[in-house]
């Protein structure tokens, strides 16, 4: 059984090497810095990345990209979320599930 300081050094681990997100509306890339990136653990296990993407300006984000500090890629995600008029931004959530699997031998 996995305890919970296992799941607080993956958190730990995560946090020190996600380096930024960026994210793609139309064919334009924008970066999102770390200091607007924050994982967290959830009971289940899951390791939750939270990436905010603010805009001034209307657009819809078509991907979403999550690096280490080795300027490697994690994960992506393909969408269609729309920031319209009036929003400040939208917030994207990026679930890492870890779990325990014993296999009898």
């Amino acid at each position: 059984m996995l305890a919970p300081a296992f799941f607080k050094d993956i958190n730990n681990y995560m946090t020190m090497r996600i380096s930024y997100a960026q994210y793609r509306a139309g064919s334009t890339w924008y970066r999102v810095p770390a200091t607007s990136v924050e994982s967290t653990v959830m009971e289940d296990g899951t390791v939750r990345v939270k990436v905010n993407v603010n805009s001034d300006t209307p657009l819809t984000v078509n991907r979403l990209e999550l690096y280490n500090t080795a300027g490697e890629l994690w994960r992506y995600q393909d969408c269609d979320i729309e920031i319209g008029i009036g929003q400040s931004g939208i917030l994207f959530w990026l679930d890492f599930l870890v779990k325990e699997v014993v296999k009898e031998v």
